[in-house]
């Protein structure tokens, strides 16, 4: 009974821990912006990519934007997502090792994660659409909202469950897919 009780009450912890870290993030963004920090969000994005360069080494990148829909596209053919690394995204934690990067052949852009929240400065809300590539697993295609709009932690609990269940309904749902790493594989909407 305690059992089911504890690993509830860390599942609330977890929660509330990380809507209060997304708010903390991007109280601080926002009240650090300047003239400037409306296109840091294309940096970022940028560093991300270059990041995840497949197995040619390199990574291109395409940027559209839809007058009609006012929706803004930024692709890449980099390596797929693993799901640690999507879960991580969702809850704005850092795949990257603070101990990574030694050498210069090693070396990764930008500060343990916290660059992807400036898109949030762009639109509150980005679709992230992409392959899930884990070890050992079939190849899944995923579409998952990312909704930071919340002011408080209730909200914002919420719109992170509904992109788990996003999440899972569409790596449930999809065909498996072949990674061809000259298409733009990775959207972020």
């Amino acid at each position: 009974m305690y059992s089911d009780k504890i690993k509830k009450v860390r599942q609330e912890a977890q929660e509330v821990n990380v809507a209060n870290k997304i708010i903390d993030m991007l109280d601080k963004l926002r009240l650090s912006a300047n003239e400037n920090s409306p296109r840091r969000w294309i940096w970022e994005l940028l560093q991300n990519a270059k990041d995840i360069t497949n197995s040619t080494g390199r990574v291109k990148v395409i940027v559209r934007f839809n007058e009609e829909k006012g929706e803004l596209e930024f692709s890449h053919n980099g390596k797929p997502f693993t799901t640690t690394q999507l879960v991580y995204l969702i809850e704005q934690v850092s795949t990257k090792e603070r101990n990574e990067g030694n050498t210069r052949s090693e070396k990764k852009s930008g500060k343990f994660g916290t660059g992807f929240l400036t898109t949030h400065l762009l639109s509150e809300k980005v679709v992230v659409s992409g392959i899930l590539a884990d070890e050992g697993a079939q190849l899944r295609s995923f579409n998952v909202h990312l909704d930071r709009s919340g002011k408080n932690k209730d909200e914002i609990i919420r719109a992170i469950q509904v992109s788990y269940a996003e999440l899972e309904n569409s790596t449930f749902l999809s065909q498996t897919k072949v990674f061809n790493e000259n298409s733009y594989n990775t959207t972020f909407r």
